[in-house]
């Protein structure tokens, strides 16, 4: 079916054309939800001696080609886009918002997380006793951090808006990292086409493989236009998802350290 689109809207869409050929000769998954930044820029060295042929380049390529998809769609809708004032570069707006901001959590590379290690010793830490992190080394950064991150996401199923906050908590590992860090890697895998319990699971992959640590929990709330611009229209459309992993699933008295600091967070409207 996808060879069937390539060869079909190739000549409409070429630039997003060549990158679905690509990608699916070099069997690259490139679903709603992942990042393919990497892959773009293997598709640009690929062109071999097309120096001209850049990541901007490509990027304005589909938004390009976007803006000329959405203009069928508003053909479709039947609104007179040439003459309605309220409708003029409409289709551009709609391309570059999900290009360039929505869904940019799928075209842009990984933010940059500064991070040290976290190798000091307590001077009043027994050696023989091991850290809270389970590791056997004593961490010099070793409680509870708690760090919520407020996201925009989008739901791969109707392409509606996702409005939430995770609440991240985390046992200190091999590195820590910037506080500001765990906001913008949230925001990062948040910035796609997914599910908020699959975006729950990804936030809580980034902060372990970013401090190498085990112990993470991400619990996160979010409102869900699907619900609430469409179908049931519900007013509050508000959903709970969690991860727990390592200490935080095995240490019933930490998780509720984390479940008390999170209720703390939201009374306070942080």
């Amino acid at each position: 079916m996808v060879q069937n689109k390539i060869y079909a809207w190739g000549q409409e869409y070429p630039r997003a054309a060549s990158l679905h050929a690509f990608f699916q000769k070099n069997k690259t998954p490139y679903f709603a939800k992942d990042n393919i930044y990497e892959a773009i820029c293997g598709y640009i060295r690929d062109e071999g001696d097309d120096h001209w042929l850049t990541y901007d380049k490509v990027m304005d390529d589909l938004v390009k080609e976007a803006t000329d998809a959405f203009e069928r769609v508003l053909f479709t809708q039947v609104i007179d886009t040439d003459n309605d004032p309220n409708s003029h570069e409409t289709a551009h707006r709609l391309a570059k918002m999900y290009i360039r901001e929505l869904m940019a959590g799928r075209y842009e590379p990984k933010p940059k997380v500064t991070s040290f290690p976290n190798n000091k010793k307590f001077d009043g830490l027994a050696e023989e006793e091991p850290s809270r992190s389970g590791d056997a080394e004593a961490y010099h950064f070793n409680n509870l951090l708690v760090v919520q991150a407020p996201f925009t996401s989008i739901c791969s199923h109707h392409h509606q808006p996702v409005n939430g906050t995770a609440y991240i908590g985390i046992i200190p590992g091999k590195r820590v990292i910037g506080l500001s860090k765990y906001t913008r890697l949230a925001q990062h895998v948040a910035s796609r086409g997914t599910l908020q319990e699959e975006l729950t699971i990804e936030i809580a992959d980034e902060i372990s493989n970013a401090s190498e640590s085990y112990n993470v929990a991400v619990v996160t709330f979010a409102r869900h236009g699907c619900c609430e611009n469409r179908g049931i229209r519900v007013h509050n459309s508000q959903t709970t998802a969690a991860e727990m992993r390592g200490l935080f699933m095995e240490k019933g008295k930490l998780r509720e350290e984390f479940y008390d600091n999170v209720k703390m967070m939201r009374a306070e409207g942080h």
